[in-house]
């Protein structure tokens, strides 16, 4: 679990052997930057499983 002491938020990674892993619109983890992404690092990214979403809340 990662989080700062007193926040209104966390992210809790768990892994639960009797529960089918399902995604849902949710689970998305967004980090903003201050700079334009490379995109040879977008590449790395979705070669490891990563994918590209439309913004639901642009």
């Amino acid at each position: 679990m990662v989080g700062w002491p007193d926040a209104s938020w966390h992210l809790e990674l768990v892994h639960d052997a009797a529960v089918e892993p399902q995604s849902t619109d949710e689970d998305l983890l967004v980090v903003y930057l201050d700079e334009d992404v490379p995109q040879t690092l977008l590449a790395r990214l979705e070669a490891h499983g990563g994918k590209r979403v439309q913004s639901r809340n642009p």
